[in-house]
């Protein structure tokens, strides 16, 4: 089975504003969105191993840059508003559903989760 990885996509959001990101795995998976750490990006996917246990364990990593890193331009957002503009990504993917999928963050990632999280669907 060949590993998959697209690593230069983009979604537009509804306020207009672009997001790249990249996703790993199966594209048919289990969804799981990636909230890299910082400084960093969604290239995270791509370190080794992660493509081919993403694959192996049928689970589609989606990871989104944040603002100013990677393929997404820099713009003004604060903590409290992460967590919108990841559930405003995810609500951009189209096919996402958020009531069967997790979320997984590194470090730089977690104030989507602790300051409310998404919602689910």
């Amino acid at each position: 089975m060949k590993r998959r990885i697209q690593p230069d996509l983009r979604v537009e959001l509804i306020d207009g504003s672009v997001i790249g990101y990249a996703e790993a795995g199966d594209p048919a998976g289990f969804p799981l969105l990636y909230l890299h750490g910082s400084p960093s990006s969604r290239l995270e996917v791509e370190l080794p191993g992660i493509g081919e246990a993403a694959q192996d364990l049928r689970i589609r990593v989606i990871a989104p840059d944040r603002p100013g890193m990677g393929l997404t331009a820099f713009f003004r957002y604060s903590i409290a508003d992460y967590p919108l503009l990841v559930q405003g990504f995810a609500d951009a993917l189209g096919d996402y559903d958020g009531s069967r999928s997790s979320v997984s963050q590194a470090a730089g990632g977690t104030p989507a989760r602790a300051r409310g999280g998404l919602s689910s669907g």
